[in-house]
Formats: structure tokens, C-alpha cells, sequence
């Protein structure tokens, strides 16, 4: 009864954060292809393709690689919704909703492990209406970042209960959620996992919290193993790394503090300097509630000595991240393999908002009357609600029939031109819609081709050649595409980066098949057994609660 009503006030809670998705019609963001991927994901996956790496809409028509680079998870959500028969407007809200309210849910279980259950909810509404938590979804659109923000508690809960599947699981849906931030996790998990053991040698202390720590990281990149391993392994085949340059330069990104205390709320970009477009402010609320949490927790040590390694932890990420959002931490950016990728610093301000939230449940835990306790808690949430609440709303919203996120012009064109950087090279850009691909096999000038199947990883046609000339297959070459006549497989040769056959006049039975490389197969069978273990744990400590 008591889980039930936390999670209706949780629910409660959340109201004003996911407001605008509840509405009709739709919004605009930075990231507007939101709904065309879910739809490209969800196709796939009714089409039985998984786990799903190739989408054949996206990309002008000629499909690309999407979901084996970018952080699919929130997608697998989404498109198994539209999967099973909702629209993809819908689907795509729920997903929203579904990363937004899971946020809050996962910060309680996490603080109410260290600090109560009170104690939870205050910094399930910190983390809920942190102003970079509206930024990222209501001005930036960025899906897979704030479904991250799902997941980073899991990771903190599984070191404070020694809990290594929670653990794991939080940080495979880290990396399984957003790439990018998916690999700064990691980063800092290795980063912890070098500072403790050092410290276990120099003490000589006990090595078990060590040892869980390397455990949900080998867990951790093993379940998500399927996706990374492949992502980094074939980058080079497309063209994300010709596509990081000089605008998203890590050096032009930092934030000046001055910010982070107050910057004007915009729906524009990041530009160098101290006058950027969107707003990287952490919250007055936000900052005051933690510095009191900080103080509490420094001055009455002893009432959290049971929450004092997990808060040092949490301390420690805070003030680092903090730090890495300055210019002052250049060096050590220059030090961070592949930070070009990372592209901004102000990414990190999700640890920023993770341990200012956990420490704006501090100064309530310390409060020994129930009572006042919730009194306290009911006044602070109503503060954070009611002066950050005003942020969670987009810029304008439009009225739009579900089917018009599902048409042709909508996935193979505007969606497209905003986001194509995992295609292969040399693919060409169509600058109108008229010259779109509406057709996986290019007509032959005097033949014909009756296709059976088309769908994202096989296609089977025949085709009629009636004088010898080149068939252009309208489907961008990658690895893992196989190409077969009559049965025999032919080489293609890439023209633009489209495979081209040369044929002979003549009948043909024409087929292309994607499959799994040997890497992305490995990939798979990692992941595979570490499912299989994460299993075994469960089933371990099944018998032991029991026995």
C-alpha cells in the first residue's frame, strides 16, 4: 500500500513536467526526428529485424545504419509501441513520458536507500524540475540524454546495496541510451574503479566494494555489448567523424559559472563565450537546497555514517562534473581519449543535476519528527514546482494529423536532412523531394522489376534487362550487405556510395541481404552471455532470500 501511494504521488509530482505531451499536436526542438525514428525503429522491428541496426526510411530513402551507432533504447520502447499498433505521435509521447517520469522513480529508490523515503521524494522533484532537465526535453528534443538521466541512480543504488545486477543494468542503459554519454559514464566508472583500488592498496583495506565495482562494469559492457562494439568498431564507415568540426569544438563549449547560477532561458544553441542561445543555469532552488545538504551532511557526520561513502561519492561527481564545465579544466580535456566526440562540456551538466539533487534530500532526512518532516518536504517541493515548473514548455506547439509524421516526404526528407551523419560516404544529399529514391531498384532505362519483398534487410526482385547497362540498387552500401543473382553472390562496384551491378541483357533473379558482420556477432554473443549471468545472479539471490 505504501509503494502504491508513493507512486501516485510520483505520478503527481511528475504533472508539470509532462503536461505539454499530454496536449494535442505536437512540438518543435532542436532534435525534430523524434517521431520519424521511433516509426523507422518500430517498422523494423515488425518486420523482425533485431536488434535493429538498419532503417530503410531514414537517410533520403536509401536507409543507413542509425540505431547501429545511436543509443537505441528509448527507441526499442518507442517503436515497440508503434510495433503493436499505435501511431507514431503517440508512441513517441509515451516515450517521453516514460524517460521523464522514470527519472523521478529511480532517484526515490536510489536516496530512499541512503536517506528515507521523504528524503527521496524531494530529490526525485530536484532531479524531476532541474532546469537542464526542460532543456533537454523541451528545447533540445535530446531523448537519449535525458533517458540517461533514468539510469545514473540505478548505478549509485547498485554500489550502495552491492548490488551488481542494479548496477550493471543501470550502466548498459546508460550506454544503451545515449552514446555519447553512455562512454563518459564508463569514463567515470573507470575513473573510480583506479582512485579505490589505489586506495585498497595503500590502506590495505577491504577489496569487496572494489570488486563490485569492477564487476557491474564488466556486466555492464557486457549486456550492452550488442551496440558499442559494433558502434565503435565500424564509425569509420560513415561520415559522423567528418562531421565534427569546428562548431562543435569541445574548447568553444565550456560554460562560464556565471551561468550556471543564472543564464536567460532561449530556445537557440551553444555558441563560445558567455551568451549562449539556451540556458545552463543548475537553479537557485537547486543550488540552495544542496549547499544546505552539503553543510548538514558535513556537520552531523555522524547521523549519516551509514550514507557517508555513498554521499563522498556522490560529492565527488558532483564537484568534478562541475568542474569539467569550465574552461579551467581544458587540460584534462586534452587528455580524455576521443573527447572531439563528446563535442559539448555542458553535456556533463547531467551529473551536475544528479548530485545536487541527491544533496537537496539531505537537510530533510536530518529532521527526526515525521511530521515536520513532511511539512518540510511538501514546502520544498511546492518551491521547486512552482519556480522551475514554468520552464517545462516548449517554444510553440502545432496541430498535425498523426499520419502526417509517417508519409514519405516527412521520414525520407525533412527528417532525413536533419540528421544524416551515420550515412556511408558519398551518398548524395537530394535537395528536394522530387529527387528522393522511391524505389530500391533502379528501373533499367528499357527493363522492368517486379519486386516480392522489400523490407530493411532483405530484398528480393526480379529484374529485366533488355540491353546490357548498370543497376544502381538505391540502398546505401555498408558492411554486412550481401548482394546475390541467381542465387550467386556478385560484388558490387559503389558508385556515389550506392552498389551498381553491371548485367547482361536478360532475366535475373535479384536479392540483397544485411547480416551481421563477425564483429557485430560477437557483440551479440557477449551480450548474450552476460544476460545469461545477470540471469544466474537473479535466480542466486532468489534462493538466498528465500532459504
Amino acid at each position: 500500500m505504501k509503494s502504491i501511494l508513493i507512486g501516485i504521488c510520483i505520478l503527481a509530482l511528475s504533472y508539470w513536467s509532462i503536461k505539454p505531451l499530454v496536449a494535442e499536436g505536437w512540438f518543435s526542438m532542436h532534435d525534430d526526428t523524434q517521431v520519424g525514428r521511433v516509426v523507422a525503429m518500430g517498422r523494423a522491428l515488425r518486420n523482425g529485424q533485431f536488434p535493429v541496426r538498419w532503417v530503410s526510411d531514414l537517410g533520403f530513402g536509401y536507409g543507413y545504419p542509425l540505431f547501429n551507432f545511436y543509443g537505441p533504447l528509448p527507441y526499442y520502447v518507442g517503436g515497440g509501441l508503434y510495433a503493436v499498433g499505435l501511431s507514431g505521435l503517440t508512441a513517441t509521447k509515451i516515450m517521453f513520458v516514460l524517460g521523464i517520469v522514470g527519472a523521478a522513480v529511480t532517484m526515490f529508490l536510489f536516496v530512499r536507500q541512503i536517506l528515507g523515503s521523504i528524503a527521496g521524494l524531494v530529490a526525485a522533484a530536484a532531479y524531476l524540475y532541474a532546469p537542464y532537465h526542460a532543456v533537454q526535453i523541451y528545447v533540445r528534443g535530446a531523448v537519449g540524454e535525458f533517458w540517461v538521466l533514468v539510469f545514473l541512480p540505478l548505478i549509485l543504488l547498485g554500489l550502495s546495496k552491492r548490488n551488481v545486477i542494479i548496477g550493471s543494468v543501470g550502466l548498459a542503459g546508460a550506454i544503451l541510451s545515449h552514446t555519447i554519454l553512455g562512454y563518459v559514464t564508463t569514463l567515470v566508472l573507470l575513473a573510480g574503479i583506479g582512485m579505490y583500488g589505489f586506495w585498497v592498496l595503500v590502506r590495505r583495506s577491504s577489496p569487496t566494494l572494489l570488486q563490485s565495482l569492477l564487476t557491474i562494469l564488466a556486466m555492464g559492457l557486457g549486456l550492452s555489448m550488442f551496440f558499442w562494439l559494433p558502434a565503435f568498431a565500424e564509425m569509420g564507415y560513415t561520415e559522423i567523424a567528418g562531421q565534427i568540426g569546428p562548431t562543435a569544438y569541445w574548447g568553444d563549449h565550456f560554460v562560464c559559472i556565471s551561468q550556471l547560477w543564472h543564464s536567460n532561458w532561449g530556445f537557440g544553441g551553444s555558441i563560445p563565450g558567455c551568451i549562449d542561445g539556451v540556458s545552463f543555469k543548475l537553479g537557485k532552488v537547486h543550488i540552495g537546497l544542496a549547499i544546505l545538504g552539503v553543510l548538514i551532511a558535513l556537520v552531523k557526520q555522524k547521523f549519516f555514517r551509514r550514507a557517508r561513502s555513498t554521499l563522498l561519492v556522490v560529492t565527488f561527481i558532483l564537484v568534478f562534473s562541475l568542474f569539467l564545465l569550465t574552461s579551467s579544466s581544458a587540460p584534462i580535456w586534452r587528455l580524455v581519449p576521443a573527447a572531439s566526440y563528446i563535442q559539448y562540456p555542458w553535456r556533463l551538466l547531467v551529473y551536475s543535476v544528479l548530485g545536487l539533487s541527491v544533496f537537496a534530500g539531505v537537510g530533510v532526512a536530518i529532521i527526526r519528527q515525521k511530521w515536520m518532516r513532511v511539512a518540510f518536504s511538501f514546502v520544498i517541493i511546492s518551491l521547486i514546482i512552482a519556480v522551475n515548473g514554468k520552464l517545462f514548455v516548449p517554444q510553440y506547439g502545432y496541430a498535425l494529423d498523426a499520419a502526417a509524421f509517417e508519409t514519405d516526404e516527412e521520414l525520407r526528407f525533412r527528417v532525413s536532412k536533419i540528421s544524416d551523419e551515420y550515412l556511408p560516404p558519398g551518398i548524395p544529399r537530394p535537395t528536394e523531394l522530387s529527387l528522393v529514391p522511391k524505389t530500391t531498384i533502379k528501373v533499367p532505362a528499357e527493363g522492368s522489376v517486379e519486386t516480392e519483398i522489400d523490407t530493411e534487410t532483405y530484398t528480393k526482385a526480379m529484374v529485366t534487362i533488355r540491353s546490357q547497362e548498370p543497376v544502381t540498387i538505391n540502398r546505401a552500401h555498408f558492411p554486412g550487405w550481401h548482394y546475390y543473382i541467381e542465387g550467386k553472390e556478385v560484388q558490387p562496384i559503389t558508385n556515389h556510395g550506392l552498389p551498381t551491378f553491371v548485367i547482361p541483357q536478360g532475366i535475373y533473379l535479384f536479392e540483397s541481404r544485411f547480416i551481421d558482420t563477425p564483429v557485430r556477432t560477437v557483440g551479440n554473443v557477449g551480450s548474450l552471455i552476460s544476460l545469461v549471468l545477470i540471469i544466474m545472479f537473479v535466480s542466486r539471490y532468489e534462493k538466498k532470500a528465500n532459504a
